[in-house]
Order: C-alpha cells, then sequence, then structure tokens
C-alpha cells in the first residue's frame, strides 16, 4: 500500500492511442461517465502533443483508501457499493501496441490525471478528477513560475512532472476551499496534504465551507506566510478599497506563488475559491496608457504597477478544469449598488462575481506583503533619484523625467540571494555591458533568506523589450519599521551605479555598477533562465 494515488504500483487495464480519429468526447463518456474537468485534461493533453495514453487501476493507494472511509462515515453518504479509481497518464512517446514501462521518460511524460467514481448504498454518487498535474504549455506569454515537482510511478517506472496540482471537491469531506489548498500548499508542504490532516486541523469539517481564518491556518501549517486581503461590502467601510485586489494576487503569482481568490457565484449568498497561479502578459495592453491607474504613495509618489500590463489570471477551477485564463477585470470588487448595476436582475446580497477575500502565499519567513513592499522601494527609488551623480546619463535624466510625470513602472518580485546574484551576472546593458565583477562579487556575501526586488523601469521599456532602468533590494524577512527605513534597505541600482546606504553618514554613496544603461527584467535574462 502506498500513500499516494500518483506513485503507487497501478494495475495496468490498457494502453490507447490518441491520435485521430480518437474521441476525447466519446471515451470519457464511455470509460468513466459526464466529467467537465477530465474532458479539459484531455483537450490539454492533446495540446501538448500527446499520442499515448496509459489507464491503470489503483483502488489500493493509501489516500483514496482514506477517502472511502471518510465517505462512509458521513451522514449523506454511508456504505460504498462501486468504488472506481484510474490513474490516466498522458504521453508525446508514439503509440505502440507493445509500449514497455522503459520507453516512459520525463520527456515524454505530459503528466496524469487521478478520476473516481464512486456510488454507495445510500443513491450517493459522484465522478470527480481526484488530482492531476499537467505540464504547463510553452506559451510565450503565459508566466507560471516555481512549478512544484511531482514524483509519479507509471507502469512500474518512477517518473517526475512539474505543474501546479489541479483537483476537484468530492462536495461532501471536502469544498472548493480545499482544493485550492492542495494547488497553493504544494508550494511549501515536501509532500501533498490530504483533505483528512487538513479537516483534522480545524478540528473537523462541518461544510458548506472553510473561512479565510481555517485556510490560512492549513497554509501555515504547509509552511506558507499568509496576507489576507479582505473586500468584503458588508464588512467595508470604504466601497471603493484603497488597494485593487489584484495587487494581491500579482505579488504572488509573479513571485511565483499561487494565491486564492474569493468571489460570489449564484444567487444565494454563495462564494467559490479558486487558486491562481500564474498570469498572462499583454505587451501591448492600452489600459495603463489611456487609464489612470496609477498608484499612490501620499501626495508625493506615484507610478504605474507592472501589473497593469496583466492580462489574464492562469487559475484553476474544481468545477471546470485546470489552466483557465480568466480576464484581470472579470472580476471586481464593490459595494452593493455596484453590484447591482453590473448584474441586472440578480439578488444584490449575491454579489455574483465580486471579489470578497484574496490570500497571498509566501514562504514563512517572508514578513512584508507584496503590496508593502512595492510601496516601500517605491519610497526608497523616488529618494534615491534625487541624489544619483548625473554625469550626463541620458538615462538618467530620463528616469527623473518619467518619475516627475508619475509614469514610472515599478514591480516586485520575491528573490533569494542567489537567485539575485545570478540574474546580475545574466543580464547585459543595451549596448552589450556587463555588471561589474568585484560587485556582483561581493553580493555573494548576501545573508538573508528572501529579499523583496522592486524594478523600475518605463512603460515602453517594459512593455516591448521586458527590460528595465533600475532596481532596490529589500529585506523581507524583517517587519518594516517607519521609524528606521533603512534597516530594510539592502542596496539599489540606477543607471550606472549601485546605491549603499551608511548608516553612520545617513547618506548613500554611489559605486559605478558598469551598465549605464537598462537592463533584461528578472526571469527575462538573454543568457539565461530564471525559474
Amino acid at each position: 500500500m502506498s500513500e499516494s494515488a500518483r506513485t503507487c504500483d497501478g494495475s495496468h487495464l490498457k494502453t490507447i492511442c490518441l491520435d485521430r480519429s480518437f474521441s476525447n468526447f466519446t471515451f470519457v463518456e464511455q470509460f468513466i461517465g459526464e466529467c467537465v474537468a477530465l474532458r479539459r485534461i484531455f483537450s490539454q493533453a492533446r495540446r501538448t502533443g500527446c499520442h499515448t495514453l496509459v489507464i491503470e487501476a489503483i483502488d489500493n493507494a493509501d489516500d483514496i483508501i482514506r477517502e472511502n472511509a471518510d465517505l462512509e462515515r458521513h451522514p449523506s453518504v454511508g456504505p460504498l457499493q462501486n468504488v472506481q479509481t484510474f490513474r490516466l497518464s498522458f504521453f508525446t512517446l508514439p503509440f505502440t501496441e507493445n509500449l514497455l514501462p522503459t520507453d516512459l521518460n520525463d520527456s515524454n511524460f505530459i503528466g496524469y490525471a487521478v478520476v473516481r467514481k464512486v456510488q454507495a448504498i445510500s443513491g450517493w454518487n459522484r465522478i470527480w478528477t481526484y488530482e492531476s498535474v499537467i505540464r504547463p504549455e510553452r506559451i510565450a506569454n503565459n508566466f507560471i513560475r516555481r512549478t512544484p515537482v511531482w514524483q509519479c510511478r507509471i507502469l512500474g517506472r518512477n517518473l517526475t512532472i512539474c505543474g501546479y496540482l489541479y483537483a476537484q471537491q468530492n462536495a461532501v469531506t471536502n469544498c472548493c476551499a480545499h482544493v485550492a489548498i492542495r494547488s497553493a500548499a504544494a508550494s511549501f508542504a515536501p509532500r501533498n496534504i490530504l483533505y483528512q490532516e487538513m479537516n483534522a486541523l480545524i478540528g473537523g469539517y462541518a461544510g458548506p465551507g472553510l473561512t479565510t481564518n481555517q485556510m490560512v491556518q492549513i497554509l501555515e501549517h504547509a509552511g506558507a506566510s499568509c496576507f489576507v486581503g479582505s473586500f468584503d461590502v458588508s464588512s467595508s467601510t470604504d466601497p471603493a478599497f484603497e488597494i485593487p485586489f489584484q495587487k494581491y494576487i500579482y505579488g504572488s503569482i509573479e513571485s511565483g506563488y499561487p494565491a486564492i481568490i474569493f468571489f460570489g457565484v449564484g444567487g444565494h449568498g454563495e462564494y467559490h475559491a479558486i487558486p491562481a497561479i500564474g498570469h498572462t502578459f499583454n505587451q501591448d495592453n492600452w489600459v495603463p496608457r489611456a487609464e489612470r491607474g496609477y498608484f499612490s504613495i501620499g501626495e508625493r509618489i506615484q507610478y504605474i504597477p507592472s501589473e497593469s500590463w496583466l492580462s489574464m489570471f492562469i487559475c484553476h477551477d474544481d468545477n471546470f478544469g485546470s489552466n483557465y485564463c480568466i480576464p484581470r477585470h472579470y472580476l471586481h470588487t464593490g459595494s452593493e449598488t455596484a453590484c447591482q448595476e453590473c448584474k441586472s436582475g440578480t439578488d444584490k446580497k449575491a454579489h455574483q462575481a465580486c471579489v470578497c477575500y484574496v490570500i497571498g502565499t509566501f514562504p514563512a519567513a517572508v514578513k512584508i506583503n507584496p503590496v508593502a513592499a512595492e510601496a516601500i522601494g517605491a519610497d526608497f527609488l523616488f529618494e534615491l533619484k534625487n541624489h544619483i551623480p548625473a554625469d550626463g546619463n541620458e538615462w538618467i535624466t530620463r528616469l527623473a523625467r518619467t518619475a516627475d510625470r508619475h509614469k514610472l513602472v515599478l514591480r516586485p518580485i520575491l528573490v533569494t540571494p542567489e537567485e539575485y546574484s545570478s540574474h546580475l551576472a545574466a543580464v547585459r546593458g543595451w549596448s552589450g555591458a556587463q555588471i561589474s565583477k568585484p560587485l556582483l562579487n561581493a553580493l555573494e556575501n548576501l545573508t538573508d533568506e528572501w529579499f523583496w526586488l522592486v524594478e523600475l523601469s518605463v512603460s515602453e521599456l517594459f512593455a516591448a523589450n521586458k527590460r528595465k532602468i533600475g532596481e532596490v533590494l529589500i529585506r523581507a524577512t524583517v517587519e518594516y519599521d517607519s521609524q528606521r527605513p533603512f534597516d530594510s534597505f539592502v542596496i539599489a541600482r540606477l543607471p550606472g551605479y549601485f546605491a549603499l546606504y551608511n548608516e553612520n553618514t545617513a547618506n548613500f554613496a554611489f559605486v559605478p555598477s558598469g551598465v549605464e544603461d537598462h537592463v533584461e527584467l528578472f526571469g527575462q535574462e538573454e543568457n539565461k533562465e530564471v525559474s
């Protein structure tokens, strides 16, 4: 008996060719029954070049046995009559009648889906996707970072797959919030957290859903630090909400950690939770130019957040499937009156498609949320631009002019010291210049576990070239103290210089960097890939 439906030895049932004229619809309907999410998974596999499907029975997996026991204890289910659990594994490998386990490897493994069909003597029955991981598609404008690596066992052969886990609720012993947690927690826990463990942590699941506090409790147990944005109109006195909910999501997913979104559905005050795992980027987005989408810190500092170019959130939805794109402005916050105007004819208590909470997740050591990090970084950068030596550098002039016009673009992203050092070693100025080697060597002495890297750019440079003119590095593992702000400051880089803060003189020292113009954004280096 094995703990996981992914890693247990299964009983091989059949191997199927998925080439035309194979029909995904016909197969799903005849093999398992109506399951929209499974059809979605087949479509994703086909788009990724799948040719071969391996089907195994895995009712002996430990987590499946535990879920069966939970279902039988539930008063609405009771003793189970018919239980079927299958692991479907997808491969780009050309189909052959004599497929051998040695033919399977990580390079031709697209992913898997564990699908369940369960009937109880009471009449309760359900078909659902217990879990699935499908390799992310290589689409240029899709950004999904830090994808977890999963160990799998197919036909007795050990394989690995990268991707964010997707799951559906069974609607009895778990709900949409549980499966959203499974997707998010995988970034922190060394193993998959079972539903039974989640429910034990909160003292037992009574339904019909989980509170945000319960979800935070489970995620923190998995090793996450959570930042909750509340946009519940029933408890807010400001219907406009000072901070857009998108900023909480963006700070998480841009750093490579999922966020969870709660929004209203139906007409009965019900809410749905989905995990956001990535985003799309639209270089030609009209909104940042046409809309005054600036973010303000007091009266002195205004800038354009980099998430203004975010076009879609990439999300899992346990009702419909994995890796769906949701337009950035489809979900919204607002007062009951606003909900009535945009959802004419619905019960105003429902707040359909209206976001009420967002949970951003980060490693446990992180003490500063992305919204605060962006604001702190902006404060440092706007201060620095008044002190940096001009030296006739045209990019310093452009920086100051753009800042004065409130059109600088800021992008916060969480990095380790090793990631930042590797980034600086890989970037090149527009003229091909590199960061000074002695400075790179000095940066190897950074000791903090996590930093917020707040990048600084100009609209056209950021959108068209994915490049920046500077950045500031701030400590993410200590709480920000407005009385001693420079305790959080580590280093900054602006055109031509690195800026260091001297505590004794309370002044900045500027050291030539070797690069006078702009370089690639973090994660967009032309000489290497940063995960």
